[in-house]
């Protein structure tokens, strides 16, 4: 179920961080709006990310029978994310608290992650990391990565919201799509509907 979610995560993820600017201007109509949210917008969408892929471990725990970890794990999370989301507002505002949602998310999947691998399924932290994220992932996010730095390199993008937005929609559908494709398990799905 990692794979399945990053192949649909790190995609969507992607988009809403790199083109966070066209999807608010499709949304909003407004430029400024578009300017001001987009940063933000982009912080939040990793920060999730990173949070969406952090559950499985959880799951892990769950399944054991062992929630100790997870509580520990929720309350360092808090210690770290409450100061900082104060501390980051009072100095830099909403994009401030983006920020800190993202770093926390950050450093609990960096740090706290292969602690509780390591503690239910030794050896399994850079496994996963490799094999469940990464591996799925990767075609979706060298395409879109591509995608990006031509549209802007040769100024191809179109000034009108739905223009945009569908070009942002096919993207991304062909981003989900070659991740899916890239693996065994679906490509023999595929095939065997065709």
């Amino acid at each position: 179920m990692t794979q399945v979610v990053a192949m649909l995560v790190a995609p969507l993820c992607y988009l809403l961080s790199s083109f966070s600017w066209k999807i608010m201007f499709v949304w909003t109509g407004d430029r400024l709006v578009a300017t001001q949210g987009g940063a933000l917008m982009s912080l939040y969408a990793l920060g999730n990310g990173l949070l969406a892929l952090a559950a499985f471990p959880y799951y892990l725990q769950y399944a054991n029978g062992k929630l100790k970890l997870h509580l520990i794990g929720s309350v360092i999370f808090l210690i770290v994310y409450v100061p900082m989301l104060l501390a980051m507002i009072k100095y830099l505002g909403a994009i401030g608290a983006g920020y800190a949602w993202f770093l926390t998310n950050l450093v609990y999947f960096l740090f706290w992650l292969p602690v509780v691998h390591r503690s239910l399924a030794k050896g399994l932290h850079m496994r996963w990391l490799a094999r469940d994220i990464v591996t799925p992932a990767k075609y979706s996010l060298i395409f879109l990565f591509l995608f990006e730095n031509s549209m802007t390199e040769f100024n191809l993008w179109p000034n009108g919201r739905s223009s945009i937005l569908i070009i942002l929609v096919f993207v991304g559908t062909i981003s989900i799509m070659l991740n899916f494709l890239s693996q065994p398990y679906f490509r023999y799905i595929a095939k065997s509907w065709v």
